[in-house]
């Protein structure tokens, strides 16, 4: 039986064997190794993966600080323009 998961960005294949390894909804343990390498256990048994595809990934959120100056600068900016009439309303003259 074939089973896959996610993990960073990318799709991976646990090919298991018998029924006793029921992995439906099952929660795995990544370690991830600094030579790179990836190894995946679940109930204390270590499993073969493959990756086999790479999933686009959202750019990383700005940090506090630039969405804070970019809020004030949107608030700044909009405080500077005359406010429009609402409709149906003409304005003095």
């Amino acid at each position: 039986m074939v089973q896959t998961f996610s993990a960073e960005g990318t799709r991976y294949c646990v090919k298991t064997a018998g029924a006793d390894i029921a992995m439906r909804g099952a929660r795995v343990t990544l370690r991830h190794f600094l030579d790179g390498s990836l190894q995946v256990s679940h109930k204390d048994r270590i499993l073969a993966c493959t990756a086999f595809r790479q999933l686009p990934r959202p750019s990383p959120a700005k940090d506090e600080k630039t969405l804070d100056a970019r809020v004030e600068a949107v608030i700044a900016a909009s405080a500077l323009k005359p406010a429009a009439p609402p409709s149906g309303q003409r304005g003095c003259g």
